[in-house]
């Protein structure tokens, strides 16, 4: 599991049960790691989408 799809994992489960939009994501992503895309925020969400 890469460092970006873990702290998006633990994101998720700091706010659960709270919805959070995939920009809202990105913006905490984005204050534990500066660098991070939002391009990577979406295509990881994507993979952790259930069918």
């Amino acid at each position: 599991m890469t460092r970006q799809r873990a702290l998006i994992l633990d994101i998720m489960r700091e706010k659960c049960p709270e919805h959070m939009t995939a920009d809202e994501i990105f913006s905490h992503a984005r204050q534990a790691m500066p660098h991070i895309a939002r391009g990577t925020v979406y295509r990881n969400l994507k993979l952790m989408e259930l069918d």
